[in-house]
């Protein structure tokens, strides 16, 4: 057992709780069920009192090793309790044959004396022979009441014999053996035990253990994200995280018989430094997951949002200029997590070197490369590593050409070499300005054959960040919105990485015009480090975007970047959002936004590469980020601007009027003339620029088959494979406030918007199109969920009270369970972007009523609603409207525009007040 705190004795007083047994036994027979009511009172009682003053001691300290020690000493005391009573009072044995002898063995983390406020208690009941009857009343005896004090149990009852014969064929038995501790009982079972098992099983496969617990590591990051720099870790089973810490600790008490932390250094496992930070990351790892049990109330190990939140607070993390208090904490979760991932790599070198398990032999697959630098490199097991650390050290680009070579060759570096490269970071300064190593990063970064792989290696060596301290920055920084499931690092490092998979056609499949693209671009060195650099500046005070511009143009020419080079990728760091935000938040049937985006990119090549840019960077934001509605966004705006690049739509409106009526007429399939005709004198000019071929040829459709003119509500649907989406047209008479109700009635009924668009007749009906996808974003599978959506359509428009009161009813539910997210509401309205709406944005909270609420307004308002955009990034909602006022014109009049924006702003954060009160009242009730 670990040192204690003084005053141990204020958690449980064995002592004084024997007295108080005693008392009852003088009193009454402990066989009986009063009596076991009484002692099983008394020692809840006596937890009670003791886990409460563990948690005020770890609340003051802010110490989770002291707390899990803590933890594991109270829970010593119960059981000991209960082995006297039912041992020397309740089931003595007067005259106890050899077979009679049971000692109580704690394993796991009690075993290790690490308890968790919510941990299983993990337990070996050890007999020396068969299980007699004595040794099964004892057992069921204190199992019954430590179920009966609530206790979580993992329990077996077992011999020496059977502990031994397990503990060889089974990985997770033999780990509970290693890390057991006696708490009472037989002592001398308890040491045979550890003597046969060391004799027996240690002494036989010391290797193989080892190398088991290296496989397991690895599935189990597989399991738990194989990134230690996902949005909500594990902090158990995470990469980086307690179990990481743990197996370390397995394999050294395994391989060489190593009790405590501090006889690593004995072992030259590890330096005095290396040795404190192993003890500061299990302490705040273990001090993180105190507080998640506490604030939990059972044996939670995600780091989610909410959590994150209440635990920055517990800490005491402050909100700086630059980052918030949650942020500020996580960057120290991730730099934790790196730093037993350093340490996990620096051990297992050791052991590799201890163990001589890699002979060193020259293969021909770098014969040449080495025979170059063969007092430096050599070659162990199909891995690289050095031999020579002065001569190494003595030529600073030697640090980066390991990297290098370990890329061109596709063999992995040694442990061994990782480890002299952790211990030797402070001489990576030298590098900086070093103009072969900066060449060879460069070569590195631009490389055909997995830079990912290469830069995550340097990433996690801690060399990277030092290497490029404008990039250290970004190291750990992370972004608390559920948007962005990695790290700023290891996003650009994945972007890097989804960047080479296009170029070398892997990703063909997902990405065709862009892996067709890509074979075009003739700076590749600018489009690499556009994307290496494209975030360089997050987690600074200011626009990221801006900010990154300097630095790119400060940082590029050391890595001999001429002029024009690094003029093009600041200009492709400054404006690497623009793509993505014209496609998902501007009417791209709108001339003027093709026109404007063109104008602003400028040239070909610019575009193809800040395309490039943009899907490397929306793919690597998080698993299913990107996705085919978002892709087809983006296409159509780049075939849209190069087009007109190449002068193919820049031809009068009444000329792109007619090529649309007659590629329309072209293409609609046993069509009268007299039809076709009626079908086109009923749409006004802006509708054949508006609404591309497919949506055209529905339309027609739809109202060939109410005869035209018929204004009774009709209601068509298809599923768009190619863009992943369920396109939804109702065709209805046109009145104030219709869209408001269409996209009520379809988000209430549990779709999701991600467009719509609205066209009108000449003679008074309305043509909405809204495309739109279920609640695991997909296209509908099942009919009766789209007859849902049709239902609710149908009620709005009979009653338009129907669609409030479900509204009204359904306000709660609506609500989503993450407003620990502080997003403020923000509306602007534009007359510069459209040359015939006005556009309206709104950013606030997402929650799937927001689209019904808006748009209610807006109808309330009395603006048309043309078209509607709809976006949203983790929890933040960004809706675009294309709006005229009552008259068909923009929106011009400032007291108008203010009218507006204030009643949208008023309307939103209203209702999202109110729904958060009631939140609050409800879950107190």
């Amino acid at each position: 057992m670990p040192k204690l705190l003084l005053d141990q004795r204020n958690i449980i007083n064995r002592k004084k709780l024997a007295t108080k047994i005693s008392l009852i036994a003088k009193e009454k027979n402990l066989k009986s069920e009063t009596s076991q009511r009484l002692i099983l009172r008394l020692l809840a009682e006596e937890i009670k009192v003791g886990k409460k003053e563990i948690r005020k001691r770890f609340e003051k300290n802010q110490n989770g090793m002291q707390a899990a020690n803590l933890n594991s000493f109270l829970i010593d005391q119960v059981l000991r309790t209960l082995f006297e009573i039912g041992t020397l009072h309740i089931y003595r044995a007067t005259n106890p044959t050899k077979s009679e002898r049971l000692a109580l063995i704690a394993t796991g983390g009690y075993g290790r004396s690490e308890m968790a406020p919510y941990s299983d208690i993990d337990l070996i009941f050890l007999h020396p022979y068969k299980l007699t009857f004595w040794c099964e009343q004892v057992v069921e005896y204190i199992l019954y009441s430590l179920w009966d004090l609530g206790f979580k149990l993992g329990q077996s009852v077992r011999t020496i014999n059977d502990c031994i014969k397990i503990s060889k064929n089974d990985i997770f038995t033999k780990t509970s053996i290693l890390e057991s501790r006696y708490i009472c009982g037989d002592r001398k079972l308890y040491d045979k035990l550890r003597k046969r098992y060391y004799e027996e099983v240690v002494l036989n496969d010391k290797n193989s253990f080892v190398n088991s617990k290296l496989i397991e590591k690895n599935i189990r990051h597989k399991k738990f994200g194989e990134s230690r720099y996902i949005v909500e870790p594990n902090i158990k089973e995470g990469k980086g995280g307690l179990r990481d810490i743990q197996t370390i600790f397995w394999a050294a008490k395994y391989s060489n018989n190593i009790e405590n932390i501090d006889q690593f250094f004995n072992s030259s496992f590890f330096t005095n430094n290396e040795i404190n930070k192993y003890k500061k990351s299990k302490t705040f790892l273990w001090t993180v997951r105190f507080w998640l049990h506490y604030l939990s109330g059972y044996a939670e190990e995600r780091l989610t949002f909410n959590h994150q939140i209440e635990i920055s607070k517990k800490l005491n993390y402050r909100t700086t200029k630059s980052n918030n208090s949650v942020e500020r904490f996580m960057k120290r979760y991730y730099l934790t997590a790196n730093e037993v991932g350093s340490l996990s790599r620096i051990f297992f070198s050791n052991i590799d070197s201890e163990k001589n398990l890699f002979k060193k032999k020259l293969t021909k697959k770098i014969d040449t490369i080495l025979k170059k630098n063969n007092d430096i490199f050599a070659e162990y097991q199909d891995r690289i590593t050095i031999i020579n650390e002065d001569r190494f050290f003595n030529k600073p680009e030697n640090i980066i050409k390991l990297f290098a070579i370990s890329q061109s060759y596709d063999i992995e570096i040694h442990p061994k070499a990782t480890t002299i490269l952790i211990r030797n970071l402070y001489r990576i300064y030298k590098l900086r300005k070093d103009n072969e190593s900066n060449s060879i990063f460069l070569q590195i970064l631009v490389s055909k054959k997995n830079p990912e792989k290469t830069l995550r290696k340097m990433n996690e060596s801690g060399l990277l960040g030092r290497f490029i301290p404008q990039f250290g920055r970004v190291v750990a920084q992370t972004q608390h919105d559920m948007y962005h499931f990695y790290t700023v690092d290891e996003h650009t490092i994945r972007a890097i990485g989804i960047l080479n998979k296009i170029e070398s056609g892997e990703l063909n499949n997902d990405h065709r015009l862009a892996s067709a693209i890509i074979k075009n671009i003739t700076s590749r060195r600018v489009l690499y480090f556009s994307v290496f650099l494209h975030d360089i500046a997050k987690g600074q005070s200011g626009d990221h975007s801006k900010i990154g511009e300097q630095i790119a143009r400060d940082l590029c020419p050391r890595f001999g970047l001429d002029e024009d080079e690094v003029n093009e990728v600041a200009w492709l760091v400054r404006w690497h959002l623009i793509m993505s935000h014209t496609a998902f938040k501007r009417d791209l049937g709108d001339l003027k936004t093709i026109e404007d985006f063109a104008e602003f990119v400028g040239k070909k090549e610019r575009l193809d590469m800040l395309l490039l840019l943009t899907i490397s960077d929306i793919s690597a934001v998080g698993p299913n980020t990107w996705n085919a509605w978002k892709g087809q966004l983006i296409k159509n705006l780049y075939l849209s601007t190069y087009d007109l690049m190449d002068g193919l739509v820049e031809t009068p409106l009444n000329k792109r009027k007619n090529i649309a009526i007659n590629k329309l007429k072209s293409n609609l399939k046993g069509w009268s003339k007299e039809d076709f005709k009626k079908f086109v004198n009923l749409h006004y000019d802006t509708y054949w620029l508006s609404n591309d071929l497919s949506s055209q040829i529905r339309h027609a459709n739809i109202l060939k088959n109410q005869n035209f003119l018929n204004q009774v509500l009709k209601i068509d649907w298809h599923n768009d494979i190619i863009n992943a989406v369920t396109e939804i047209n109702v065709y209805a008479p046109d009145h104030p406030g219709l869209f408001s109700s269409l996209a009520g009635s379809i988000t209430l009924a549990g779709a999701i918007v991600l467009d719509a668009k609205v066209s009108t007749t000449k003679h008074g009906m309305a043509l909405d199109t809204f495309w739109v996808q279920n609640s695991i974003s997909l296209p509908y599978s099942e009919y009766a969920d789209l007859e849902k959506i049709f239902r609710y359509i149908e009620n709005s428009l009979k009653d338009k009270n129907w669609l409030v009161n479900e509204y009204n009813n359904k306000k709660l539910s609506l609500e989503q369970n993450n407003n620990y997210f502080e997003i403020e509401t923000k509306i602007s309205i534009n007359n510069n972007i459209s040359n015939f709406h006005t556009v309206l944005e709104v950013t606030t909270h997402d929650k799937r009523g927001l689209l019904y609420e808006v748009t209610e307004s807006l109808a309330n308002l009395e603006l048309q609603i043309s078209s509607a955009h709809i976006s949203t990034y983790g929890q933040r909602a960004v809706d675009v409207f294309y709006v005229k006022d009552i008259f068909g014109l923009k929106v011009t009049n400032k007291r108008k525009i203010n009218k507006i924006i204030n009643f949208l702003k008023e309307k939103i954060d209203t209702n999202k007040n109110n729904l958060s009160r009631k939140k609050i009242q409800t879950n107190a009730a």
